[in-house]
């Protein structure tokens, strides 16, 4: 199995039309307890997803970050977002600090999804930059289960695993290479309170994932 192609340039696929034989959704709600891990990205859509795609931000990204996704994606394609903690409807929840946090993170995803991909719908798996090895590291614990209609996993943005060393970056380093921000809005108080932690700690998750 090749997991990674061409790891130095980004590949776009243009949106495909949906295959007759992908199922209709069977009505089965996201639960409660998975209803904060995973969001769906909703958009003026009336026709019932027949495929899903789960998405794993960027260091400092969150669920949000796939709304526009959503806005065009063709109707029957479902958008996904993985919350982590520290962020949107788990900001009151401590980010991983730890290799203990990282796994228990990785066991609350795979519950969710094990959930939400039950009702046999087609699905993908999507990581951007930091993302992607949080998207590695999910994949090798999922249910069979689930694996059995799991289309394409997609790692975009991301050097392969240990073709560097993993180093946690400095804040100054964040700010300068991560950001992505101009350095007017890094200086504020709500950066450094809001953004910065969260970008840290995501850097040093990818980091542990080394």
């Amino acid at each position: 199995t090749v997991h990674w192609t061409n790891p130095t340039a980004s590949v776009y696929a243009p949106i495909a039309e949906a295959p007759a034989s992908y199922p209709e959704a069977s009505a089965l709600p996201i639960s409660t307890a998975s209803s904060q891990v995973l969001v769906v990205k909703k958009a003026k859509k009336k026709a019932p997803p027949r495929a899903r795609l789960v998405c794993v931000p960027y260091a400092g990204g969150s669920s949000s970050t796939f709304g526009p996704w959503a806005e065009v994606a063709p109707p029957w394609l479902e958008i996904v977002a993985i919350e982590l903690p520290g962020r949107g409807a788990r900001a009151d929840e401590n980010a991983a600090t730890s290799d203990d946090d990282d796994r228990r993170e990785l066991e609350a995803v795979r519950s969710a999804l094990s959930t939400a991909c039950a009702d046999g719908l087609p699905w993908g798996l999507v990581g951007l930059s930091a993302g992607s090895l949080f998207v590695v590291e999910l994949y090798q614990g999922l249910e069979a289960r689930i694996l059995e209609t799991l289309e394409v996993v997609c790692l975009a943005g991301r050097s392969p695993p240990e073709s560097t060393t993993p180093v946690v970056p400095s804040d100054a380093e964040i700010v300068d290479v991560y950001a992505l921000v101009p350095k007017e809005t890094a200086a504020t108080e709500a950066f450094r309170q809001v953004a910065l932690p969260r970008l840290r700690a995501d850097l040093a998750t990818d980091a542990r994932f080394e």
